[in-house]
């Protein structure tokens, strides 16, 4: 099932001492997202929030850089409790950023 906006998503994994997350977008199912991935990880994968957003591929690039510092391995990053608990606000904020420049872009050009 295809969702109406793609969604930017916040997952994690808890392993024996560390938490990990994990940033990414999909235009289906969150859902079937973990699946996917949960074939290939020996944690259980959970879902910690999700934003829905024509942006959302721009989103997740935006967020992988803005927080290139805390990346583990690929799309794995070592986030706090602050990250995790302002990832939606996050995601707010730069949606009305894009729309901003969005809009910009129409009235220049």
């Amino acid at each position: 099932m295809k969702n109406i906006n793609p969604v930017v998503y916040l997952l994690k994994i808890i392993n024996d001492d560390k938490t990990l997350y994990k940033i990414g977008f999909t235009n289906g199912s969150v859902y079937n997202r973990i699946k996917n991935l949960q074939t290939g990880c020996p944690y259980k994968i959970e879902i910690v929030d999700t934003f829905n957003s024509p942006y959302s591929k721009v989103l997740e690039l935006i967020l992988h850089n803005m927080l290139s510092h805390k990346k583990t391995h690929g799309e794995w990053f070592d986030l706090d409790i602050f990250d995790e608990f302002n990832f939606k606000k996050t995601c707010e904020k730069l949606e009305n950023i894009q729309k901003t420049l969005d809009k910009y872009k129409k009235d220049i050009f």
